[in-house]
């Protein structure tokens, strides 16, 4: 795959999972991440993963990677989720790197328990646009273990990453899809 048809790929992947949103009348924008959003997720408090670091350390190690904004409808926008994703073309797999939803920055919108449904909507698309057949997903934090086994994800031992076949993700989307409006079936249990 060549980078052009990579970014064309990745280009009609946004646009296919923008109009999910649109069909679920859902109030999001959906776009690639760009520079100036980068410093703004950086810059806000109480995120809990480690944007700087990635973005410095990793992100130039990894090939075919795009990411993504999920911002607010108002004037300005406002990054409100985002996700960073990669493709490995000898094993088929698609990744998801980083993925968060910045609960803090607005309290109410369309996001909420929804960042799951659009990030994995994101993977699953581009994975079938690429003919890939698993999702990955790099680096978990342990405190979501239970969230990702319920999405389908089991744990791989060998690198400590989540994997999940793309047909039965896509499964599990369309029933959320239908049923729940995008809203995802899981209930956080606290400690």
């Amino acid at each position: 795959m060549t980078d052009q048809q990579f970014k064309l790929a990745t280009e009609l992947v946004l646009s296919a999972t923008s109009e999910t949103l649109t069909k679920l009348s859902l109030k999001l924008n959906l776009n690639f991440l760009t520079d100036e959003q980068r410093l703004a997720i950086e810059l806000t408090s109480g995120v809990v993963l480690d944007w700087e670091s990635w973005f410095v350390e990793y992100e130039k190690k990894v090939e075919k990677l795009f990411s993504i904004a999920i911002t607010s409808p108002g004037k300005p926008p406002v990054v409100i989720g985002a996700a960073v994703y990669s493709y490995d073309i000898n094993n088929g797999v698609v990744s998801i790197h980083m993925l968060e939803h910045f609960a803090n920055v607005i309290k109410h919108t369309d996001l909420n328990d929804r960042m799951g449904f659009i990030a994995f909507t994101m993977a699953c698309t581009f994975a079938k646009t690429v003919d890939a057949k698993k999702i990955r997903i790099a680096n978990p934090l342990k405190s979501v273990y239970d969230y990702y086994t319920h999405w389908g994800f089991s744990m791989d031992n060998k690198d400590s990453c989540f994997y999940c076949e793309r047909d039965s993700l896509l499964d599990k989307l369309g029933i959320l899809s239908r049923e729940y409006n995008g809203t995802h079936d899981y209930e956080y249990i606290d400690d």
